[in-house]
């Protein structure tokens, strides 16, 4: 198919950059998950990072089991430098999976950031 075709449907697209904004504007606290997981194909270069983090992004995963140490340690930094917050996920997603729950966490400072940022738009309700 093309975009020629009869049988042709468009879609939206929609940029990573205008994916942030658009999180922003719903209330919502991006992060992004696993950019230096080469295991899962292709890696995020530093350039576009800084470039998300214009857009609003608002953190990125860095302690989670698909970055290897070496990516953690230069994503700490690339957080650092672009006062990103940093978190950690284990991705639990059942049994069956390397990852078990609980692995990597995100610290509890970090959660109260990212509510933080929540609350500003939007009501967070905490239980």
């Amino acid at each position: 198919l093309h975009d020629g075709s009869e049988f042709f449907v468009g879609h939206y697209y929609v940029d990573a950059a205008q994916a942030v904004r658009l999180v922003r504007e719903a209330g919502g606290v991006p992060v992004f998950a696993h950019p230096a997981a080469a295991r899962r194909g292709r890696t995020v270069d530093d350039a576009a990072i800084a470039a998300l983090a214009g857009a609003g992004l608002a953190g990125l995963e860095v302690d989670h089991r698909d970055n290897p140490p070496q990516a953690r340690e230069h994503l700490r930094g690339l957080a650092r430098e672009l006062g990103l917050l940093v978190t950690g996920a284990s991705d639990y997603h059942g049994t069956g999976k390397e990852n078990r729950l609980g692995e990597h966490t995100t610290d509890p400072e970090v959660v109260d950031a990212l509510l933080a940022q929540a609350g500003e738009v939007t009501a967070v309700v905490r239980s």
